[in-house]
């Protein structure tokens, strides 16, 4: 796909054109304009393939399946009711109109379709054929106004997907036809399902008025039409409960079913809840999943309509949705982008801040979003990526030589800069044994690399405890997960010579010879610590070897001990 500016957006000013993969993994620094990028899509200010008519944009929040508010029965059957009447009266004429113009052909092509078993609108082709197909598409493409606005906008696109399935031309459809091919609940142009209670109770009230007909015919010899099960699901499809619970399997990583609508009443209402495997009376809302299961669950979603409907967004935007994913989960939906999403035609640029989406995304994918200039968007490989991510820790290579060196220790401790050497000492005059205060990293642990590191430890595997511990000015909001322990040096609210930093942990006596005097509002002398003395009191304190001057590290230190005993 191409991706080139038209207008300015917010950050986003003239840039060159640029080629890239139908699916590219686009990350950079943080306000380099990425989020715009997307927005700028969306809007028509920066095209894609030349679609005016942008992209379908989803972040974190919005990549999820709504929560289902209940199907009414008789909606469904007066929507399909409504349907006809709009073909029957309107549509039938405009779709014979079209094929007059392909009279001549119409028998080689839909012949041509049975041979290779693919609907008719579906065959390649150009010339006249080709312009009935768009006349068709154009005319069923749902418009913003008019008269016919809610036939427009809600029965139309589900007309035009019936007319994607047929093996023949649509304008002579019988109302037995009709029924087979028609949905009612696939009329939306969408990546995701916006109602997946409809889905499942459109087809399941389908599936018990076909059996009833059949009953009535055996019992009365009324000769309604019906079918066979195996004739259903031929034309029908499989049970989409069973097609969604098959794809939830396939996952692996999600605790839930989607509960059979089957013995239940099928002229009553019906609320779609989904059914915990390990804790069956417990029915839920997506709405009460983690963050990240209900971005795999919109994954199920979008697998579901890839095979069942025809008809997708031509560009999908996603916005970071990989934030709250375990590195299995983003494994899994990396594959369905690029082996079904685009597959199936679409256009997809997923924005990134994930180390692990980078290492793991396919080979010629990764982009970086340059702050400015003309190449605002440029080819890049993993390293390079990974290094501007993690502000030159976590390439690839770096990531697996540390796991290996951890691997050869037991519990291990990663702390900013030099704190080791404050940590080590204050573990060894505590007795803490068999704990290792990883050293080599000083220049490059940072309050952003530390919480870079504990991403990582938290998402990759590994058997033996890290622990990453923060001074004690950082705000830290993770929890502890994968033998990876989140531990902040506790505040000293006594020294206000040094108020941050690890030399906050001291007393102030230790720091005032390394403390710069200035005189406060009220006339008294106050005292600062001078930072460039940091390696002279590190010196001083580990000269002295006193357990006295790391009492506030005991705390720190039986915490350790306890992680490292657990």
């Amino acid at each position: 796909m191409r991706i080139e500016y038209r207008n300015d957006y917010l950050s986003i000013k003239k840039f060159n054109p640029v080629d890239v993969p139908d699916f590219i993994v686009l990350t950079g620094i943080n306000g380099s304009g990425k989020s715009h990028l997307l927005k700028a899509i969306e809007g028509g200010q920066v095209l894609v393939d030349g679609v005016t008519g942008g992209g379908t944009l989803f972040s974190a929040e919005t990549f999820k399946l709504n929560d289902d508010t209940g199907v009414q029965t008789h909606s469904i059957r007066q929507a399909k009711e409504q349907a006809w009447r709009t073909f029957d009266s309107g549509v039938r004429a405009r779709l014979r109109q079209s094929a007059d113009a392909i009279a001549d052909q119409l028998p080689d092509l839909v012949r041509q379709a049975a041979e290779l078993n693919v609907p008719l609108l579906q065959l390649p082709g150009g010339g006249v054929f080709g312009q009935y197909k768009l006349e068709i598409r154009g005319f069923l493409s749902p418009i913003s106004s008019g008269a016919r606005m809610h036939d427009q906008a809600q029965i139309y696109p589900s007309l035009l997907n019936m007319l994607m399935r047929l093996p023949y031309p649509g304008h002579d459809l019988t109302r037995d036809e009709f029924d087979k091919y028609f949905r009612v609940s696939d009329g939306e142009r969408a990546l995701l399902p916006l109602h997946l209670g409809r889905v499942i109770w459109s087809y399941y009230v389908e599936m018990q008025a076909n059996r009833n007909r059949r009953y009535t015919n055996l019992e009365y010899g009324s000769g309604l039409a019906s079918y066979s099960d195996e004739e259903f699901f031929e034309y029908y499809g499989d049970k989409p409960w069973d097609v969604l619970n098959s794809i939830l399997e396939e996952f692996g990583s999600l605790d839930y079913r989607i509960p059979s609508p089957e013995g239940m009443d099928s002229f009553l209402d019906y609320r779609l809840k989904i059914q915990s495997k390990s804790n069956p009376e417990l029915s839920l809302d997506f709405s009460n999943l983690s963050s990240g299961e209900r971005v795999m669950f919109a994954l199920v979603g979008a697998m579901y309509r890839a095979g069942t409907v025809e008809r997708f967004p031509q560009v999908v935007l996603l916005d970071e949705i990989d934030a709250s994913l375990h590195p299995s989960m983003i494994r899994i939906m990396l594959s369905i982008i690029e082996n079904i999403l685009v597959k199936k035609g679409i256009k997809v640029i997923l924005v990134t801040h994930s180390a692990t989406t980078v290492a793991l995304s396919p080979d010629g994918s990764i982009y970086i979003m340059n702050r400015r200039g003309e190449d605002r968007i440029r080819p890049s490989v993993k390293n390079e990526a990974l290094e501007i991510l993690s502000e030159g820790f976590v390439t690839l290579e770096k990531g697996l030589l540390l796991m290996e060196e951890l691997d050869k220790t037991g519990t291990c401790i990663i702390t900013e800069g030099y704190n080791t050497v404050f940590l080590r000492r204050a573990l060894d005059l505590y007795g803490v044994e068999g704990v290792t205060v990883i050293s080599g990293l000083e220049s490059r642990t940072g309050n952003r690399q530390l919480r870079t590191l504990f991403d990582f430890f938290a998402r990759v595997p590994h058997k033996n405890k890290v622990i990453i511990i923060w001074d004690c000015d950082v705000a830290i909001d993770v929890e502890s997960v994968n033998n990876t322990y989140a531990l902040q040096i506790d505040k000293n609210p006594k020294n206000k010579v040094a108020r941050k930093g690890i030399e906050n942990a001291f007393h102030e006596d230790l720091l005032m010879p390394f403390c710069d005097s200035y005189p406060s509002a009220d006339g008294s002398e106050r005292f600062s610590f001078k930072s460039n003395c940091k390696r002279d009191f590190e010196r001083m304190i580990l000269g002295r070897n006193d357990v006295g001057d790391f009492s506030h590290f005991e705390g720190l230190c039986k915490k350790i001990k306890e992680i490292n005993c657990s």
